[in-house]
């Protein structure tokens, strides 16, 4: 497996999440890594995924891939599951957004301690595009999102489900919180990273480009049903990059 690839790279920024209530009932979310900028040298590994996800539960767990002694690459066949507690999100989270987290690094520190070393990825912030950017993009743009839907995973390497479609609605205007993709988004996929990624050549609305366009643009919300029916009609409902990092580097700020 070539881990050094960019698409292959992505698949490490995702982690699979059980959360189980006060009765023992499990449900299944997906949650990623993003980096937080510190200062100058150092930067915060923070687990994000939705509110709703980690909402009603006693206990939360999550799994990791172990490294390799050297660190540089995962055990795909091992993998560590690691409890956090519910009270642990308290002071990172917003029902309205839909959006919660915890920073990594004491869960880290603890494995390590137990001689356990991590693999992962993270997403940058500058992955994010800025609003110039942002409202150069076409309303309809290819993606790509990465996650557990119904829990699944790929079986030989533990690795989750990559899924493409289209937005659904435009990316901007850029105070917009949310956009739409049509992706065959089902339940488990809440808390999914959602990407642009073009391998090889992309438009950039005029000419079209040699080269790969990765950027970030958000973490899927929630998979919209029929009002009548309830059925899951492959929609889905994603909060912006943009609206993610603002919200994370304010909580931890104020939490300093």
């Amino acid at each position: 497996m070539n881990y050094s690839h960019p698409s292959t790279e992505l698949l490490f920024t995702t982690v699979p999440i059980q959360a189980q209530n006060d009765r023992g009932n499990l449900s299944y979310g997906t949650g990623f890594i993003v980096s937080i900028q510190a200062d100058d040298k150092n930067s915060i590994p923070v687990l994000i995924t939705n509110d709703h996800v980690i909402n009603d539960a006693k206990n939360i767990y999550v799994e990791f891939f172990k490294a390799d002694s050297g660190g540089t690459n995962p055990i795909t066949n091992d993998k560590v599951r690691v409890e956090i507690a519910s009270s642990y999100f308290s002071s990172y989270r917003d029902n309205r957004l839909d959006v919660a987290f915890v920073p990594i690094a004491p869960i880290l520190k603890t494995l390590s301690e137990k001689n356990v070393r991590v693999f992962y990825k993270s997403i940058d912030k500058k992955l994010v595009y800025s609003k110039d950017k942002e409202e150069k993009l076409a309303a309809i743009e290819e993606i790509t999102f990465i996650g557990y839907p119904y829990g699944l995973k790929e079986t030989l390497h533990n690795l989750p489900i990559v899924r493409r479609g289209i937005t659904a609605t435009p990316i901007w205007p850029y105070d917009k919180t949310t956009f739409i993709i049509d992706a065959g988004v089902f339940p488990g996929s809440s808390g999914s990273p959602v990407f642009i990624y073009n391998q090889g050549t992309y438009s950039d609305g005029l000419n079209t480009v040699v080269g790969t366009r990765l950027v970030f643009l958000g973490m899927v919300k929630i998979s919209m049903q029929d009002n009548n029916s309830k059925q899951f009609i492959g929609l889905g409902e994603a909060v912006k990059a943009s609206t993610i990092f603002t919200f994370i580097e304010e909580k931890l700020s104020a939490s300093l």
